[in-house]
């Protein structure tokens, strides 16, 4: 069985593949907002750093007067290897921790510490291995790592990508699918569960598996990745596995809250 990964703020169990780095720094170079509440943060990418698309580190955030979540959190490196530069991606609640007010407000130049790379979220060796990729809301992020990195080293591979949020507003990177659909043929399935606008391809409703079965051809030789809220890890690992699908094809990735 492939063991799950959480990325958040602590594990139940050590990650089965982790890299103990020493701390480094990195600089700001840009904010991005996509929508009232979330935005990616680009940050310099030390000379040296590597990582597989999919991964996360560990980032530090010290400010005055941290409430018990602490200064320290677990993000996904929603940058692709091949680029430049590391970026994390989150959202924003409206009654935010510290840390995430602290990153909210942070200024070109100034600096973040990494450390601790970890994760098994990461592209199958295989690469006849065609995969599934389940985001809901924020989840998202460690599939735009994958796919941005498929797409610059012009790889491609059977991936459908199944992602699901309440409104379209919340949909992000659909420039980069966009892309990849063209490039590498990634199929995109857009689920929000508002009423679908008449003028934009989006299914409405939630991810079930009728929906599955519709867009994925022969899902059970399929290599499934979930990623999005625990609860969501946890009712779709569900299903597959009521479906036939073996757990040892399924590869999860979770975070517990916005804050």
């Amino acid at each position: 069985m492939l063991p799950s990964q959480g990325r958040g703020w602590g594990f139940d169990s050590p990650p089965p593949l982790q890299l103990i780095m020493s701390q480094l720094n990195s600089s700001l170079q840009q904010k991005i907002n996509y929508s009232a509440d979330i935005s990616s943060f680009v940050f310099d990418k030390p000379s040296a750093f590597s990582f597989e698309p999919g991964q996360f580190l560990q980032w530090t955030l010290p400010h005055q007067n941290p409430d018990d979540r602490g200064i320290n959190r677990y993000f996904t490196i929603s940058a692709s290897p091949t680029e430049n530069f590391l970026m994390l991606t989150t959202r924003f609640s409206q009654n935010g921790s510290t840390f995430k007010k602290t990153l909210q407000n942070l200024q070109p130049n100034q600096t973040i510490t990494i450390n601790n790379l970890e994760g098994n979220f990461t592209l199958p060796q295989d690469q006849n291995q065609p995969c599934v990729f389940l985001a809901g809301g924020i989840g998202i992020t460690p599939f735009r790592s994958m796919i941005k990195y498929l797409i610059d080293k012009n790889e491609k591979r059977t991936i459908t990508l199944l992602y699901s949020a309440k409104s379209t507003q919340d949909f992000v990177f659909k420039d980069l699918f966009s892309e990849a659909q063209a490039k590498i043929n990634l199929k995109v399935v857009y689920v929000v569960a508002e009423d679908a606008p008449v003028d934009w391809p989006c299914r409405s409703g939630l991810i079930d598996f009728k929906l599955i079965q519709e867009e994925v051809s022969q899902y059970l030789q399929n290599l499934f990745y979930i990623s999005g809220p625990k609860s969501m890890v946890g009712s779709f690992t569900k299903m597959l596995t009521d479906n036939g699908v073996d757990a040892s094809k399924i590869k999860h990735d979770f975070f517990p809250g916005y804050n």
